[in-house]
């Protein structure tokens, strides 16, 4: 799969998961959506995953 045709089937399904529950929840809401959407399609994912963040001095 190429990076854009991945990065339009992350953005859609972002869509559909802020279509189907609307504004102005907590982001934990949506991310367990996001979640079980992911899970739904079988779409390999990483919840939450740490990475380093180093801040310029």
């Amino acid at each position: 799969m190429q990076e854009e045709d991945a990065a339009r089937e992350v953005v859609d399904a972002a869509i559909k998961v802020h279509s189907a529950l609307g504004p102005g929840l907590l982001e934990s809401a949506y991310q367990t959506a996001w979640n079980t959407n992911c899970c739904d399609a079988s779409c390999a994912f990483e919840s939450r995953s740490l990475f380093p963040f180093i801040t310029p001095t």
